[in-house]
């Protein structure tokens, strides 16, 4: 065997070394460091920082009346209101999120106070519309109809002949009430033609 040969043997073994020499350690270090981390954990009781928590569903708040804060020209009052909210605000202890859950009800009780709410609007019913003589006539005959066949067919056959004259008089009656009453109605929904002028 050559020298020239000997010495590249010589080399590759030297390389094959070196790289058992350095990757060793470096898993030897990333172990002990996760050794090191858990025996602080357990027995300093230090708590690792763990990934935040999803976010609590909260209430939603209750409605309350309109504040009447003031218009959006008034500068010099809303710097007025900028700096008392701006006080009261950094007074308040607590986390972060305690100090959020708390704002808007401290804004929300400052412009109460200072400037009132709105009135809620009461809701009236919708108001039925009037009921016309017509149309009290027409509901009158109805009635009346209904008692003459009742007594009609309790009624002997003399009195029939009498009954049914009754009930031909309200049926004429009726029929003419309803005609006028539907006439009305159909006034009511004519549409408005366009193309008719209105003299000047």
């Amino acid at each position: 065997m050559t020298k020239s040969n000997q010495s590249s043997e010589a080399q590759q073994l030297d390389a094959n070394h070196s790289l058992q020499c350095i990757s060793t350690p470096v898993m030897e270090d990333v172990n002990s460091s996760t050794d090191v981390a858990i025996e602080v954990e357990v027995t300093t009781g230090v708590e690792l920082p763990q990934p935040p928590s999803p976010a609590v569903e909260r209430r939603l708040p209750e409605h309350r009346p309109h504040v009447k804060w003031p218009g959006s020209s008034d500068k010099k009052l809303w710097e007025t209101v900028n700096t008392d909210l701006t006080v009261t605000l950094l007074k308040l202890r607590g986390t972060l999120e305690k100090k959020m859950e708390k704002m808007a009800d401290i804004i929300y009780e400052y412009g109460a106070m200072r400037f009132g709410v709105q009135e809620a609007k009461v809701r009236k019913g919708v108001p039925t519309p009037p009921v016309s003589r017509r149309q009290q006539e027409i509901k009158r005959l109805i009635q009346e109809r209904r008692q003459l066949r009742k007594q009609w067919k309790k009624a002997s056959e003399e009195e029939k002949e009498g009954i049914e004259a009754l009930q031909d008089d309200v049926k004429t009656r009726l029929a003419s009430l309803r005609r006028a009453e539907n006439l009305r109605k159909r006034r009511r929904k004519k549409p408005f033609h366009k193309g008719k002028k209105w003299n000047s």
